[in-house]
């Protein structure tokens, strides 16, 4: 009897010793850990074969299509995590492209499976990992291999049937490939000091046409980040002046692309108020030459469409929290706002 009890209590204290290796993110509340990100893609030409495309030489840059035009941000908020702080939470939208992918796989301390879906992240419709990590070793590194399959978008709960179909003209047919990942973590400090993530793919596009992708990312920890401090708020300052002076140049010089083209809805007018209203909202001065300019030329503009409609109701009413709102004005937003009411969809 005395033995079994003295088995029981090393047992549990066994028990105690895994649950207390288990990693979890130890990140301040409402505040994140950045990395220094490095980042390359390549693909293929495109071949009649699936075989000889898993072959082929990556001697092309990746097509546009295949990516968003910008990469994930370098950080991880503690926002993102689930209530038990040991993986991202499952909100739509969170990833993004396989650039999110690797990077949810990888900050994902909750165990060993690696197996995972993702549903609906175009152009590659439904993805599925299978793989595990191995056992973190002394130095906590570990180290997946996983396989990659994905498959047209399927009908979800409660949706209309011709959705899926819609959705899987955006999609290429399927996907097949491997997954591999190393990643270093401090469990000591609840920390995934970095990783490197690479995909190796070959989409089958249709029509006989096969191209390989690889997708290589590198993160390395710099900081854990209290929540706004003064070098974040900082840094947050300097991106917004850079930005308001590069949205500030595209209006002054008449960008090409917000202007309004003849014959098609462009949405020029759109993206000008949307420009207007940043610039605004960057603290650029009410009587600002470009922006006074921009005011005048929105003016003038024949909007028909309800989303430049919006917008520019949307900037006129930003400009005149900070300046009177004359007739002039008045009557232009008034003319705006009932197009805006008069653009109903009437197929439903």
């Amino acid at each position: 009897m005395w033995g079994g009890l003295i088995g029981v209590f090393f047992l549990g204290l066994c028990a105690e010793g895994v649950r207390g290796q288990r990693a979890t993110w130890r990140i301040p509340l409402g505040g994140a850990v950045e990395y220094a990100r490095q980042g390359s893609t390549s693909a293929s030409e495109v071949y009649s074969r699936r075989q000889a495309a898993k072959r082929a030489p990556l001697s092309s840059a990746l097509p546009s299509r295949y990516l968003h035009r910008l990469p994930p941000a370098p950080f991880l908020c503690q926002g993102e995590l689930r209530d038990d702080q040991r993986a991202l939470a499952q909100i739509p939208g969170m990833v993004a492209d396989l650039r999110d992918l690797l990077r949810a796989l990888a900050m994902d301390v909750s165990g060993r499976s690696a197996s995972a879906r993702f549903p609906r992240l175009l152009p590659f419709g439904d993805i599925a990992i299978a793989g595990s990590w191995s056992p973190r070793s002394g130095a906590a590194s570990q180290q997946l291999q996983a396989t990659f399959t994905s498959r047209s978008p399927a009908r979800q709960p409660g949706e209309h049937a011709d959705l899926k179909k819609r959705l899987a003209a955006f999609c290429v047919r399927s996907t097949v490939g491997s997954l591999a990942l190393s990643r270093s973590v401090d469990a000591g400090r609840g920390v995934v000091t970095g990783f490197r993530g690479e995909l190796d793919l070959v989409v089958d596009e249709g029509d006989r046409k096969f191209r390989r992708l690889r997708i290589v990312e590198r993160w390395q920890l710099v900081s854990v980040r209290e929540n706004q401090d003064f070098d974040f708020r900082r840094r947050v300052a300097v991106a917004i002046r850079a930005g308001t002076a590069w949205v500030r140049a595209a209006i002054a010089a008449e960008a090409s692309f917000l202007r309004d083209r003849r014959d098609e809805r462009s949405y020029g007018s759109g993206r000008l108020a949307l420009g207007l209203f940043t610039l605004l909202h960057g603290h650029v001065a009410p009587d600002d030459e470009v922006l006074v300019a921009g005011f005048r030329s929105l003016r003038k503009r024949n909007i028909e469409d309800a989303y430049s409609l919006a917008a520019s109701l949307m900037a006129m009413s930003a400009w005149h929290r900070r300046a009177a709102l004359g007739a002039r004005d008045r009557a232009v937003a008034a003319a705006w706002l009932a197009k805006l009411l008069a653009c109903i969809d009437t197929r439903t």
